[in-house]
């Protein structure tokens, strides 16, 4: 059934947002290896939540994350989580242009700080091509209006750099 809506959605130039991730996993995860979806909502940001979604990446999968207004229970205040899409500056801000950068990956989701990363120059969504064993050039930083003590980068999982300042600092 799910499959049967994300079809029609995409026919009619919808985008595809599963709810709940990861939860429930066997209909998410069909359309996921389908490649029917062009995000996913996550709204609780556990240890499960996160490894269910590093299995997907690890598997090769790219997963736009997007924050919703889905009131599920208390345990979220509405609009915690924001979406964060970049949309080219010769592009005009429509929303439509905002669906195209999710579904590109070109977003990320925060419950606070505004990031920014790139490797190789290359943008959040970007696929960079390395040709063999050699070095990268990484940035990123991030910035709130609350103190932030850690920022790390992750890669398959394992946390390969990271800063921090134990007094908290408004961008690292």
């Amino acid at each position: 059934v799910m499959s049967y809506w994300a079809d029609e959605t995409h026919a009619q130039g919808g985008t595809v947002v599963i709810p709940h991730f990861p939860l429930p996993n066997g209909e998410q995860a069909a359309l996921i290896a389908t490649g029917r979806i062009d995000g996913a909502e996550m709204l609780r940001h556990g240890k499960f939540e996160h490894i269910q979604y590093y299995k997907y990446l690890n598997c090769g999968y790219r997963i736009p994350l997007v924050g919703g207004t889905d009131k599920m229970t208390s345990e979220v205040p509405v609009g915690m989580y924001r979406t964060y899409a970049y949309i080219p500056e010769d592009e005009e801000f429509t929303y439509d242009a905002w669906c195209k950068s999710v579904a590109k990956g070109r977003s990320f989701l925060s419950g606070g700080p505004i990031i920014h990363f790139s490797v190789d120059g290359s943008r959040i969504g970007d696929t960079v091509q390395i040709s063999g064993p050699g070095t990268v050039e990484v940035e990123a930083w991030a910035e709130s209006v609350l103190p932030m003590h850690r920022l790390e980068i992750v890669q398959q999982g394992r946390v390969v750099a990271s800063t921090e300042d134990r007094s908290g600092a408004r961008r690292l």
